[in-house]
């Protein structure tokens, strides 16, 4: 190396180069040990997290923080402030069952998803609009109520099996249609925080998007997945609400004007929490 190109300030010193690529791949072992480690706890049996799909640089540049290294504080982050916004719905869950099984102002099935589609994308926060359109029938979908795919912006609802059973128990179909809206919309809410890059929350879904497992393929890989456990704690929490309120309706049903101050309430909470999470790059 001759001296001139020595002095040249834009070539970085050999030491400088080689502290900078230490630093990665530091962060990037870091990294990949905290996702496998994630993964192992979901029980996610991943062929081998060198071999995912992964965006290396991702791994890099991620702000993990060890705060969030539990499954309880992962939870008190990004989950119970949604599900406190379910809670919060109630009233407005409880009157959309009702509607649907007393049949008011000729409300139906069509009309019932929408109603429910447009208050979970609201609970969420959903960044875009929602499609509704019919789950293609095939033999795969015969016995699934619900579907939705990252990057399509788009629900698919088997309206055939809801209609077959429509004549049977209407509140617990309204019901079942309800939890299957809050835990498909939660899929499109994992879908918008995976398009967020240097997130540890977009990372992780992006990845269990990537190497997703199909209930065909094992429906202990299945239910086992961070996606999904996440969707389930929302369709258990309607639930939850649901059987609140027929506990005792007239409690929610005399006072909507209180129900809906906690619903709007809550929902600007949700809006600042997001804002929060966002400022700290989670």
């Amino acid at each position: 190396m001759n001296a001139e190109t020595s002095l040249n300030p834009d070539t970085p010193s050999s030491e400088n180069s080689f502290a900078k690529m230490s630093e990665e791949v530091g962060a990037f072992d870091r990294n990949k040990n905290f996702l496998n480690k994630w993964y192992g706890f979901n029980q996610v049996k991943l062929k081998n997290i060198d071999d995912a799909p992964i965006d290396t640089d991702a791994l890099v540049q991620t702000d993990i923080n060890d705060e969030l290294s539990s499954r309880e504080e992962w939870e008190k982050q990004f989950i119970n402030p949604y599900a406190f916004g379910i809670y919060a719905s109630t009233a407005e869950i409880g009157d959309l069952v009702n509607q649907f099984a007393e049949d008011k102002d000729g409300i139906g099935i069509d009309k019932s998803i929408n109603g429910t589609v447009k208050l979970f994308s609201e609970i969420y926060g959903l960044e875009n609009d929602i499609r509704i359109e019919p789950l293609p029938k095939t033999e795969e979908t015969a016995n699934t109520w619900g579907l939705y795919m990252p990057g399509s912006n788009t629900f698919w609802f088997n309206f055939e099996k809801a209609s077959s059973e429509h004549g049977n128990d209407a509140k617990a179909l309204a019901s079942k249609m309800i939890s299957t809206v809050a835990h498909e919309l939660w899929h499109a809410h994992q879908d918008d925080f995976s398009k967020k890059s240097g997130t540890l929350r977009g990372l992780l879904y992006e990845t269990n998007f990537k190497n997703y497992k199909s209930p065909k393929e094992s429906y202990h890989g299945y239910r086992s997945q961070l996606i999904e456990d996440e969707a389930h704690i929302m369709g258990t929490t309607v639930d939850a609400a649901l059987n609140a309120f027929f506990r005792d309706e007239e409690a929610f049903t005399s006072d909507k004007a209180f129900c809906e101050q906690a619903k709007e309430q809550t929902l600007e909470s949700l809006r600042k929490h997001e804002e929060k999470l966002a400022s700290q790059n989670l």
